[in-house]
């Protein structure tokens, strides 16, 4: 295989609206004389879940320290959840892509507030994940 992995994400796709398991879907590949190169016609469906109302977290201020373009910074990000948030859950902050797009670096996370703990906190080009290793209520 040449290369690694490549990642499609298709955003703003609309789900199947009722609970169900998809068929199987394919992926194939065509060269620029539009022949087939290779195939995978058997890749699991999805399993779609009951649908969810989504709440809306309160954003209370998005800052850095220093707002000097070309430095190092500390981004400081307030928000209120509307909902809890059990232990070992996701937080995702999805940073603008042009401008922050390297955070695997050295990334460092610190929480305050209603959460002080976290498992985990990793960076992947404009995304942080932050791993609860406690509640939130």
């Amino acid at each position: 295989t040449a290369g690694g992995t490549i990642v499609v994400k298709n955003i703003h796709v609309l789900n199947p609206p009722e609970l169900i398991d998809t068929s199987f879907f394919f992926i194939e590949t065509y060269n620029g004389q539009s022949k087939l190169r290779d195939a995978n016609y058997k890749i699991p469906g999805l399993s779609i879940k009951r649908r969810a109302n989504v709440s809306k977290i309160t954003h209370n201020e998005f800052y850095s320290n220093p707002s000097n373009g070309g430095y190092i910074a500390d981004l400081t990000i307030k928000f209120i959840p509307s909902e809890t948030i059990p232990v070992d859950s996701e937080i995702r902050i999805n940073l603008p892509e042009g401008e922050f797009n390297n955070l695997s670096g050295n990334l460092q996370c610190d929480l305050e507030g209603g959460l002080s703990t976290f498992k985990s906190c990793v960076g992947d080009g404009s995304i942080v994940t932050l791993i609860t290793n406690s509640a939130y209520t």
